[in-house]
């Protein structure tokens, strides 16, 4: 059952400075609930229900031959850029080709691992918006040559850092300080005016 907006939390592994730091792991997953645990008193807990919440701060390793990083043998917790693309970027992909407008919206602190996400890395680790551009213009190659198949693609990045909008398809030293303005059509609705 298809519905409008898919709520997802990550957790990603701890960076050099948190381990640095010694910092304590707070969060545990189990199936689509996050369990956030009182650092100060660790048997505090609160639970968060989400459509998706996947763990992928450890229990993985990465299998050179496919550039991937894959759960360790006999873990079933950690989830990969695969689980994401499955979960989330096919039933994007599958409202564009129904022709809905679709959109990603990443949330949080800088560093949180929101661009590996919907970016990723090179070999198989590519995120939600490379693999939905590979499946968009990929599509032809199952089809009739007789078949004619017209698309339509446009694809924005935005941030929203500070209460303003920059576009990241602009070169950062050419960008206005006070960011994209926000515009409304009456006819097309909400818009960025200048937006790449």
């Amino acid at each position: 059952m298809a519905t409008s907006i898919k709520v997802a939390i990550r957790v990603r592994p701890f960076n050099k400075r948190e381990k640095e730091l010694g910092c304590t792991l707070i969060v545990d997953m189990q199936g689509n609930s996050t369990i956030l645990a009182n650092p100060e008193d660790p048997t505090d807990k609160k639970t968060f229900a989400f459509d998706y919440s996947y763990w992928s701060h450890d229990g993985y390793i990465f299998d050179d031959s496919t550039k991937t990083d894959i759960p360790a043998p006999g873990n079933t917790k950690f989830k990969g850029q695969n689980e994401v693309y499955s979960d989330m970027g096919v039933e994007i992909l599958t409202n564009a080709f129904k022709g809905y407008n679709s959109c990603i919206f990443a949330y949080g602190q800088t560093g949180s691992g929101k661009s590996y996400s919907i970016v990723g890395c090179q070999g198989s680790n590519l995120g939600i918006l490379p693999r939905v551009c590979e499946a968009i213009f990929g599509v032809n190659k199952d089809v009739s040559p007789d078949t004619k198949i017209e698309l339509s693609v446009k694809v924005g990045m935005i941030e929203i850092y500070n209460e303003k909008v920059f576009d990241l398809y602009v070169d950062p030293s050419k960008r206005t300080a006070d960011g994209l303005k926000i515009r409304e059509n009456p006819k097309t609705g909400v818009f960025l005016e200048g937006l790449k």
